[in-house]
């Protein structure tokens, strides 16, 4: 009697555990999709580097597992840099940096052919003679 006792007692106490484990990760997962949530009202209302700063900070706190939110945040990143870029006050050179930081996180949000140009890497010509 004592060893179902024992056993009852045990398996009591593995599942209070796993519940614990298990709710920690749900209070998480609900906590990041909050975050995504507030990233993305900041990108609908303009508010770019705000919603770069949210979506960077849970893109590096995302498990590679989660590999479809993990498109959806670069492709939202990529978005967010483009929309900077493509502010006709912005030196040149300042929009050629966040444009090549857009086509790191996905390239097909640049729609330029010319833009996409510029991002190539250079191909030094090496003289025949060589």
């Amino acid at each position: 009697m004592k060893t179902i006792t024992i056993i009852k007692l045990l398996m009591l106490i593995l599942m209070g555990g796993v519940a614990v484990v298990g709710g920690s990760w749900l209070l998480e997962y609900r906590d990041s999709v909050h975050t995504e949530n507030r990233g993305v009202a900041a990108y609908e209302k303009g508010n770019y580097r705000e919603a770069i700063e949210i979506f960077e900070n849970l893109l590096t706190a995302l498990p590679e597992q989660d590999a479809d939110r993990h498109q959806r945040l670069r492709h939202y990143l990529a978005r967010s840099y483009k929309n900077i870029a493509d502010d006709p006050g912005l030196p040149l050179a300042e929009s050629i940096k966040l444009y090549r930081k857009a086509a790191e996180y996905d390239e097909s949000v640049i729609d330029n052919e010319q833009i996409l140009k510029l991002l190539q890497p250079r191909q030094e010509s090496i003289p025949a003679w060589q």
